[in-house]
């Protein structure tokens, strides 16, 4: 199995609809996003994917977040913005950017559900083709 991983920041504010301890106001983060992606064979560079197609990949995914309120964009204009949940939506636009073909080695192949965990202040969401990592910072009142 070959791995690779790189981070990915953003800044942005949101408000979790429905908290009751302080989150349920606009605040900010400074996010990271972690993307692993792992696969049995490289392509015939002897990569798991080009980095450059990657970060175009997540130019796509979270460009539209940076420094702007999270509560405002689809589909987080609907759907609420806990670390949960974005790592779940990166992880799911990133499988899909991988099954349209993007990379060097052409189409990817990420079929199969996936699940979300949390481990204290992280927050991780699991595909088959790639890990989706979010901060999980505790709001303050």
């Amino acid at each position: 199995m070959f791995t690779i991983f790189k981070d990915f920041p953003f800044s942005a504010a949101h408000s979790i609809r429905g908290h009751t301890r302080g989150c349920q106001n606009l605040h900010g983060h400074n996010y990271r996003v972690r993307v692993h992606l792992a696969t049995e064979r490289l392509d015939e560079l002897g990569m798991v994917l080009d980095f450059a197609d990657l970060k175009a990949i997540m130019a796509e995914v979270i460009g539209p977040f940076d420094h702007r309120v999270l509560n405002e964009i689809p589909p987080f204009d609907v759907r609420n913005t806990t670390a949960e949940l974005i790592a779940q939506y990166v992880c799911e636009e990133v499988g899909h950017r991988l099954v349209e073909g993007a990379g060097s080695a052409g189409p990817r192949r990420a079929g199969g559900a996936g699940g979300c965990l949390g481990d204290g202040h992280l927050v991780r969401h699991v595909h088959p083709r790639a890990v989706i990592f979010a901060p999980r910072e505790p709001c303050r009142e």
